[in-house]
């Protein structure tokens, strides 16, 4: 599935670009999440084909899930913030849960796009990463 690829570059871009640990995750998330959620605003089959249950595209998603998750850990990792595998599987959750709970906020807005929801966005990010290196 092209998109699929498509998002996954944009991904790794977002995680290669110059800033700090959170801007470049936050990016990540809007990649990823935030381009599904636009591209799927409004649309009538966007339930079937984000449904976890759906076969339509059931093995692309899954993959690209895979490999966006893999991303934020690497990049976590090489962030210099001393986490062990677990922890930093953990803080990947947390973080994925602020980026879909963000899109979710502003998709029952109307604000998919929203400049103010990305720099919410990113402070979230921010506070995670803070929680996790003080412990």
């Amino acid at each position: 599935m092209e998109l699929c690829h498509q998002s996954l570059r944009a991904v790794d871009a977002a995680l290669a670009a110059p800033g700090g640990l959170a801007r470049r995750l936050a990016g990540a998330l809007d990649a990823k999440i935030g381009h599904f959620q636009r591209l799927l605003a409004g649309s009538p089959h966007a339930p079937e084909l984000l449904d976890g249950s759906a076969t339509i595209a059931a093995e692309p998603l899954a993959k690209l899930d895979r490999a966006f998750r893999g991303a934020l850990e690497r990049a976590i990792k090489e962030g210099g913030l001393g986490l062990d595998s677990r922890r930093r599987a953990e803080l990947v959750e947390l973080i994925l849960a602020a980026g879909y709970g963000t899109a979710r906020q502003g998709e029952l807005g109307g604000r998919l796009a929203s400049p103010g929801l990305r720099a919410k966005l990113e402070r979230h990010v921010e506070v995670l990463l803070a929680g996790a290196a003080s412990h």
